[in-house]
């Protein structure tokens, strides 16, 4: 917990693209100085995964793959 904790103050120093619901989940995207993004997804308040990249939208459908079944997807 307090390793999460730690992580998600550091990216809240950083612009957020947004938070949306997708399924069961949150997602959250940060964009680091060097222009990486940071998404980051909840269940509730339960951080469940954090990846980065480049181009958000591969970051976000590498997530779909990993955690299909709380995106309503399989």
């Amino acid at each position: 917990m307090e390793g999460e904790d730690e992580v998600l103050a550091f990216l809240a120093g950083f612009p957020s693209r947004y938070p949306r619901r997708v399924g069961e989940l949150e997602v959250y995207a940060y964009r680091d100085e060097r222009g990486r993004w940071t998404l980051a997804l909840f269940r509730g308040e339960v951080l469940v995964a954090l990846d980065w990249g480049w181009d958000p939208e591969e970051v976000e459908e590498a997530l779909c793959r990993r955690f299909g079944s709380y995106f309503g997807r399989s």
